[in-house]
This record gives structure tokens, C-alpha cells and sequence, in this order.
């Protein structure tokens, strides 16, 4: 346990635990502010915090930050939730996609194309899968070409 001051602004000091590979006390000084919410940028830090773990090719540890931030209400940086999306799915654990994409939805993080064409759906191959995800990019306004769009679905 670290004893931060109060009305601080830490985001520096966790970009350059982050830049030096200090995850663990990244990590560590984050879990603090989040569990004092004492600092202006608190969401920052997070998004810092876990677009420096997965650099570091350490999945669980974001994929629980990001998480928990959602859980919260507190909604990520769309650029990081999308990069993260697309390591999960990478690894193939595209159900933990599905599931973060699900997760952010239903919290209010207004998903863009990548969300969408990250690779969840072209990893798991299911037709169901892909028309689930048309309807709901129909449903949100995704309308750009849908038949580009459908066909790279099923295509991918």
C-alpha cells in the first residue's frame, strides 16, 4: 500500500511507471486512487494504467481494470477498449471479447466500426454470430454499406 496525497494529479507518475515497465507499481498506485478517489484524472491513470499492461502482454490484469472501470460506470478511452478487443481476440478467447463488448454496452460506451470489425466475430466463424452482430449495427446506426459490411462478416 502506497500513501498518495490528496487532489494530486497522478496521471504523469503512472504514465512513467507504465513507460519504465513498473507495472506491478503502476498497478499499485492506481488501486490506491481508485480505492480513494482522490485525484482529478483518476480515469486517465486507468486508461494509462491498462493500455501500459497490455503493451506488456499481460491480458488478464487489463481485461480486469477495464472491467472494473465499466462496472463503475466509468467508460474507457474507445481507441484502448477497442486495442484490448482485439488482443483478446488475437489469443482467440473471443468469448471474453463478446462478453467485454456485451459488458461495454450495457454500461453506455458508444461502440465505433472497430468494436465491430476488431476480430471477435471472424475468430469464432458462427454465421448466428455474425447476423447478431449486423442487427445490432443496424440497430445503432451502422449503415455505411451493409452489404460490404455483411459480406466481410461472413467472408472473414
Amino acid at each position: 500500500m502506497c500513501c498518495l496525497a490528496r487532489l494530486y494529479d497522478y496521471y504523469g507518475l503512472v504514465e512513467v511507471l507504465c513507460r519504465k515497465r513498473n507495472l506491478g507499481r503502476a498497478l499499485e498506485v492506481v488501486d490506491e486512487l481508485w480505492r480513494t478517489r482522490n485525484v482529478p484524472s483518476l480515469l486517465i491513470a486507468r486508461n494509462t494504467l491498462v493500455e501500459g499492461l497490455r503493451r506488456s502482454a499481460r491480458i488478464d490484469e487489463p481485461l480486469e481494470v477495464m472491467e472494473r472501470m465499466l462496472e463503475e460506470g466509468m467508460i474507457p478511452d474507445i481507441v484502448i477498449f477497442n486495442c484490448l478487443l482485439q488482443d483478446l481476440c488475437n489469443l482467440g478467447r473471443t468469448e471474453e471479447a463478446d462478453n467485454l463488448r456485451l459488458l461495454s454496452l450495457s454500461k453506455g460506451l458508444e461502440l465505433d466500426g472497430m468494436a465491430y470489425f476488431g476480430g471477435w466475430v471472424f475468430k469464432r466463424r458462427e454465421k448466428e454470430s455474425v447476423k447478431v452482430v449486423v442487427d445490432e449495427m443496424l440497430d445503432r446506426g451502422f449503415i455505411p454499406d451493409l452489404l460490404a459490411t455483411y459480406n466481410r462478416l461472413v467472408d472473414g
